[in-house]
């Protein structure tokens, strides 16, 4: 067996021959030649002729090539040499096309960096969890009454019972999402969006704080804040004095006690959140916060010349499911660009005129491809699309492939 530093060596000596092939193979290729004309030599002080002797030289040694690839094979690292000879050869097959080489490697940049993209987002909204103390132990609670549909939010007494009842939990938060205000003092008044929490929310949540403290109890009618980090980044220049400082919201005064870390945005990873403004019901207006919608409402089969909310969620409802469409074709290597989703939203009474609802149609055209595979894509859609997985159990939605 040979000792460690013999291993060694011959390693060493195996790559060398890796890195450098031309010279090894001259150096063998002479001492070889030296080997035939030694053999020759004898053989022709046999009394063979000098072509015969090199003959019998060559069938000694047992074929030229044969051993050239023995020594070959002992002297590299056969595996390391086959990537290095094909790495070279696809080399040399992009070099003689740079047209097709700079496609494919624009192809593939841009392949990378798309899913790249695609993937921070779904790990920083979907895979990664809500950054508080242990996500498999947070629990959301919501009430329900019969004949509707899920969920309500608790009163403040339901709270309390709750709160103060429950054994089966270590703790129980409230949270209102979304409540608006305006902060005003130096620089420009900011609209902005925050959560109402009770006192006990981020003992509960474990949330983290990089600066002071959460609420307390006995705080619920105090008036004090927690600062996102993105807010007093933004709207602070991230001053590490902040906590006890006064800032102004909605024109009321507020002391600020904490900082949340900048992982932190909501209990629910929501990743978007539309808000309209609706005045006069069915014959009135309606706005989005962003001021990008802006519309005329009218009730349906009016004289009216504005639109109506079932026009409004049957767009809502296409476009999305047309997108959610457009993905899992995607996935199952299929043309989609010329598909289309027209969708149908009807209104009518139920349970005897006590109330109404709602029935939804959506007719899928996928040109070229097979009916088979496309209600297979329709199907998956219905699964991914958000608002299919909201109405699911509550509105009647009917899928047609055409």
């Amino acid at each position: 067996m040979k000792s460690l530093p013999a291993q060694l060596r011959a390693l060493w000596m195996r790559i060398l021959g890796v890195l450098r092939p031309a010279r090894a193979d001259a150096d063998f290729h002479a001492e070889l030649e030296s080997h035939i004309a030694m053999h020759t030599d004898d053989f022709v002080r046999a009394g063979l002729t000098p072509v015969e002797a090199r003959r019998q030289a060559l069938i000694r040694l047992g074929g030229v090539e044969q051993t050239r690839q023995a020594h070959r094979e002992r002297r590299v690292l056969p595996q390391v040499e086959s990537i290095v000879r094909d790495l070279a050869y696809g080399a040399r097959s992009l070099r003689k096309n740079p047209t097709i080489t700079a496609i494919a490697v624009l192809s593939i940049g841009l392949g990378i960096g798309a899913n790249a993209t695609i993937f921070s987002m779904i790990s920083r909204f979907v895979l990664r969890p809500p950054p508080v103390g242990d996500p498999s132990t947070l629990l959301s609670l919501h009430t329900t009454r019969t004949g509707e549909p899920c969920c309500n939010d608790f009163s403040l007494p339901m709270f309390n019972d709750v709160r103060e009842q429950a054994r089966s939990f270590s703790g129980v938060a409230a949270y209102y999402e979304l409540l608006p205000a305006s902060i005003g003092g130096a620089g420009e008044p900011q609209r902005i969006w925050g959560q109402a929490v009770s006192t006990n929310f981020f003992g509960v949540t474990r949330v983290p704080l990089i600066l002071g403290r959460g609420f307390i109890d006995g705080e619920e009618r105090q008036p004090k804040v927690v600062l996102g980090a993105g807010l007093w980044q933004r709207r602070f220049n991230g001053d590490k004095d902040i906590v006890g400082k006064s800032v102004i919201l909605s024109g009321r005064t507020f002391t600020v006690v904490g900082v949340t870390s900048g992982l932190f945005h909501s209990v629910d990873q929501i990743l978007y959140t539309g808000r309209t403004h609706t005045t006069g019901g069915r014959d009135g207006s309606t706005r989005s916060d962003d001021g990008r919608l802006e519309l005329k409402l009218s009730p349906p089969g009016s004289q009216g010349s504005g639109t109506n909310p079932e026009q409004l969620f049957a767009a809502g409802y296409a476009a999305c499911f047309h997108s959610a469409l457009k993905v899992v074709a995607r996935r199952a290597r299929q043309d989609a660009d010329g598909s289309t989703v027209t969708a149908e939203v009807g209104i009518g009474p139920i349970n005897g005129g006590a109330g109404y609802g709602l029935e939804v149609a959506l007719v899928v055209s996928l040109p070229g491809v097979e009916r088979a595979v496309a209600e297979e894509l329709v199907a998956k859609a219905h699964e991914v699309c958000p608002y299919s997985n909201a109405t699911r159990g509550n509105i009647k939605v009917d899928l047609e492939v055409e």
